[in-house]
């Protein structure tokens, strides 16, 4: 909405420096005006709202090369006009949608000489310039911030995917692949460096009377607490996983069979002075 008042701005200066009558300064106020609000109007209505703002673009690009003749070809501002625009398609959809939007404005650009009539004031004057430099400074900042905030979006969004192909939803271990893919690296770093470590394999006693008895939330509450304890009580080098079901991994870098058992008891009397389940 600012960008393209700040649009309107920059016409009008063209406008009034050639003398455009008043009546035809209509349709462009209302574009500047009316446009970005209907745009938005349409994106929110629509569950596909990357193509509606596709085609908004491509009819913001039409008008835009309408209004090209209507200011004489006035340079400054047709080019600047421009610019900004390929600036948005690059950004909503890549070198393809940029194609599509010149071809458009050259479409506009004609439509615009046939309404009205092909006179050409390529220079701008004073007044001109200072109305242009608004939009000038304004859009790349905004088109800038806007890019880098999808770029990142899409960061947090691969992050989230990352975590979620290597974690176990439940749990919030690693999962078995991910965890596999860890001892196998570990044991290859084993075979060159021939640094102990440990393999733990563990369960939880009497699982499917949990289920039975108390129903599955009580055993989704037994994984949780099991992997908070794991998560509490081992180091941080220590690389645990949910092998699937009530079946737990545990990698122990490192460690020789002797740090490894005084690990695992502590995990032990962590376990005996506080129950997975208060009602067990």
């Amino acid at each position: 909405v600012a960008g393209q008042a700040l649009a309107l701005l920059m016409i009008a200066g063209v406008l009034y420096q050639n003398q455009v009558p008043a009546w035809l300064w209509v349709a462009p106020v209302l574009h500047c005006l009316l446009g970005p609000w209907i745009g938005w109007w349409l994106v929110k209505r629509n569950p596909a709202a990357g193509l509606t703002e596709r085609r908004t673009l491509l009819v913001a690009h039409f008008l835009g090369g309408l209004w090209v003749p209507l200011m004489s070809f006035n340079l400054l501002a047709s080019v600047l006009a421009e610019f900004i625009l390929i600036l948005q398609m690059l950004a909503s959809g890549g070198l393809r949608l940029v194609a599509q939007g010149l071809a458009v404005h050259a479409v506009g650009l004609l439509a615009g000489v046939a309404l009205f009539g092909f006179q050409v004031h390529l220079a701008s004057d004073v007044p001109t310039i200072l109305a242009t430099l608004p939009f000038l400074l304004y859009q790349p900042v905004v088109v800038s911030f806007i890019a880098r905030k999808m770029v990142l979006k899409l960061q947090a969004r691969r992050r989230e995917f990352e975590y979620l192909s290597q974690h176990d939803g439940l749990s919030g271990l690693y999962n078995r692949a991910h965890w596999e893919g860890l001892v196998r690296a570990e044991f290859v770093r084993f075979r060159r460096s021939e640094q102990p470590a440990v393999l733990v394999l563990a369960d939880l006693d009497h699982f499917k009377r949990i289920n039975d008895i108390l129903g599955h939330a009580a055993g989704d509450q037994a994984i949780r607490a099991f992997s908070a304890v794991l998560r509490r009580e081992l180091r941080e080098t220590d690389v645990c996983g949910r092998y699937g079901g009530e079946e737990f991994g545990i990698l122990l870098p490192m460690t020789s069979s002797a740090a490894a058992r005084e690990v695992l008891e502590r995990v032990r009397r962590s376990l005996h002075d506080k129950p997975l389940l208060a009602s067990t």
